[in-house]
């Protein structure tokens, strides 16, 4: 594993607009990386920690944050996995931080968690269509590890308190939809995404996400990394059916 300082001549184009707009190489790196590393280190202890993947370190720039922004948008992160994005030339994670909040290092250490499930993730599931049903494993894994570690190394830090109220069939008429990212180099711009928090959908999905995956997970009696074993025909199948368990 390889630590680097974030350029933006080097890995802006690397990177979606909702990350690369917002940070700049970080003056904090060395106390940023001792963070992540402690976050490895937690994530291990936990749950194990098998991926192998770069970390790039970046500082966010609040002064580029919309007036108002809340201080959990203080944390950026964005993974690639080679085999999971054509464009991508290796297996990295970015994340991104502002010492302004006050719990700088307990947000930090959560994003790190999270961008390192996403790795675990594209380690089992690399053939990805990008569509709405794959991305509610993606979060949805990611955000039960994320929630594992987080309340065993008691970081003082909460998920979204939000609860989705809308019915079963609005979410099931979005899961074989392209997942829409930010930024011209995706070719799609990101009005309309489940989770976009730029949508009228507030970045809901999230929420919706984490609920899926434990639902699955609680009712098949599986471990938190066992669905990412299963076929994608199987995976597509039980969200469907946890979907319309969940909000029905």
């Amino acid at each position: 594993m390889r630590f680097e300082k974030y350029d933006p001549e080097t890995h802006a184009e690397t990177v979606p607009e909702f990350f690369s707009d917002v940070v700049e190489e970080p003056e904090n790196f060395e106390s940023f990386r001792q963070e992540t590393e402690q976050a490895f280190q937690d994530i291990r202890d936990v749950l194990g920690m098998e991926a192998e993947f770069d970390v790039i370190i970046a500082e966010v720039d609040t002064e580029k944050l919309p007036e108002g922004t809340p201080e959990g948008l203080y944390f950026r992160g964005y993974s690639l996995g080679k085999e999971a994005h054509g464009h991508a030339e290796r297996n990295a994670v970015f994340v991104a931080a502002s010492m302004e909040s006050d719990y700088w290092e307990a947000g930090l250490k959560n994003m790190v968690v999270h961008e390192e499930a996403h790795q675990e993730f594209f380690d089992h599931i690399s053939d990805l269509d990008h569509v709405v049903w794959e991305s509610m494993i993606l979060e949805g894994h990611a955000l039960h590890r994320e929630k594992l570690v987080r309340e065993e190394k008691e970081y003082p830090w909460r998920g979204d308190p939000r609860e989705y109220e809308g019915p079963a069939a609005e979410v099931v008429a979005e899961l074989d939809k392209n997942r829409e990212w930010q930024g011209e180099r995706y070719d799609r711009d990101n009005t309309s995404s489940i989770f976009s928090m730029d949508s009228e959908w507030e970045g809901i999905g999230y929420v919706i996400a984490q609920e899926v995956y434990s639902d699955i997970i609680n009712r098949e009696d599986m471990g938190v990394d066992e669905p990412l074993e299963m076929s994608k025909e199987w995976l597509r199948d039980q969200v469907e059916e946890s979907v319309n368990h969940l909000y029905d």
